[in-house]
């Protein structure tokens, strides 16, 4: 069932493919970086890396891999995408499984791969496909990490963080939260051995997060091309200002202020055209998703649900909060160690962090920024669902109960869920 999950997923984000069209901005400084190594270690905008586009490169470095490979095309560009977006449907299931069961973990993927903000962008050649990736496979590390209180594990899941951060910046350590919480209150060891492992696991995620930033400030600055997105050549006010502090309105020293209504993907500091039709409708160009301005997005706490992003992702939030709020509910009584409960810490605990960010936000330019959201939301839908499907089919045995004998049935399915070491 798992490979025809896979094999539908591949199937819908390459769907199209092969008429994918290119934005005007990023893809330009793929081709460079696959005709030059200088511009491919630097992410420059031009083969002579005399400029950086205002983002970290790591997203693009797979996508400048395959134009090498294949040439200049709209697909070639966006493959790496799907390839991603087939592994983070594999892992979903994956870490799900290890969390709550086999069925859940089936349930997890598929939701995770049909659900519309990743359907279309795995398609394109999106920064946060590298992204979710990779914030997968870290809460794919830590499930193990925290089963057992495994530090090479917990080490292993802020390597992922890292990566992720090189590939969307500040926006991967908004996971952190949550599995910092996750793994005090669930790994099965002493407090002060819980706190050692995640202090050693948060200096392998930040040294891997700041090795490009500390490599490019070490560069004296004629060996090196110029930040973009700052005003003096600084990689760290492009980073954590320009596309970090600035999305809530708060400019640091050296960074491009970020306004409203400006959209990424254009270069910081300079004219910014809108990714328009030839007829100048302001519509995106076509195979592109939708880029949202901020305006007009409703209120603050319920942006997520407004139509803009509702269509998107936003209309599971609500079944996913009730999937948390029973499932915590169901399991307060629970061991501190108890499994099912750390993983709903875990994932309503990512969940809140991202949707809190992106409802207080200044300027959310993009709906692929809701990505991050998706694997939290699979996997608590797909408990809410198998805590249904145990309820009209309890299946452990051969006892059968009565459909209102909710706490019996909630008891039996407690006894088919993985248990606590």
């Amino acid at each position: 069932m798992l490979l025809g999950i896979a094999a539908f997923a591949a199937l819908l984000y390459a769907w199209n493919l092969a008429s994918v069209d290119l934005s005007p901005y990023y893809p330009v400084a793929v081709k460079s970086m696959s005709q030059s190594w200088h511009a491919f270690f630097y992410g420059a905008f031009d083969p002579r890396a005399t400029i950086t586009i205002d983002k970290l490169a790591g997203s693009f470095v797979p996508q400048a891999l395959s134009v090498r490979l294949f040439g200049f095309h709209g697909w070639s560009v966006a493959l790496p995408q799907v390839i991603e977006g087939i592994v983070a449907v594999l892992v979903m299931c994956r870490v799900v499984r290890r969390w709550a069961g086999a069925l859940p973990g089936v349930l997890a993927a598929g939701i995770f791969a049909i659900t519309p903000i990743a359907a279309s962008m795995f398609g394109h050649g999106m920064e946060d496909g590298c992204l979710t990736m990779c914030l997968v496979l870290a809460a794919d590390a830590y499930q193990r990490a925290v089963i057992d209180a495994r530090l090479r594990s917990l080490l292993l899941s802020g390597l992922w963080v890292g990566l992720g951060f090189q590939c969307k910046m500040m926006q991967a350590w908004v996971i952190l939260p949550a599995l910092a919480v996750g793994y005090v209150i669930t790994a099965p060891a002493p407090l002060r051995a819980r706190l050692r492992h995640l202090g050693v696991a948060g200096v392998v995620t930040l040294a891997v997060s700041l090795s490009w930033i500390l490599l490019f400030t070490v560069t004296p600055a004629s060996d090196r091309p110029y930040v973009d997105g700052s005003t003096n050549n600084s990689a760290v006010a492009m980073v954590f200002g320009y596309n970090g502090l600035g999305r809530f309105g708060i400019t640091l020293p050296g960074a491009v202020p970020t306004k409203d209504t400006a959209q990424p993907g254009l270069p910081a500091g300079g004219p910014r055209p809108t990714m328009a039709t030839p007829g100048g409708s302001g519509a995106p160009a076509a195979g592109q998703p939708g880029r949202v301005r901020p305006a007009g997005a409703g209120s603050k706490w319920t942006k997520l649900l407004s139509p803009q992003y509702a269509p998107e992702i936003g209309w599971l939030l609500p079944l996913a909060l009730l999937a948390l709020i029973v499932g915590l509910v169901w399991r307060r009584h629970a061991v501190r160690t108890d499994r099912m409960r750390g993983g709903l810490i875990m994932w309503g605990s990512w969940l809140m962090t991202f949707g809190i960010l992106y409802s207080v936000m200044s300027s959310l330019p993009h709906t692929a920024y809701l990505a991050s959201l998706a694997p939290p939301i699979a996997a608590l839908m797909a408990f809410v669902m198998y805590l249904i499907f145990a309820l009209e089919h309890p299946f452990v045995g051969t006892l059968s109960v009565k459909p209102d004998a909710y706490s019996h049935v909630l008891e039996i399915w407690s006894q088919s869920a993985p248990k606590s070491p």
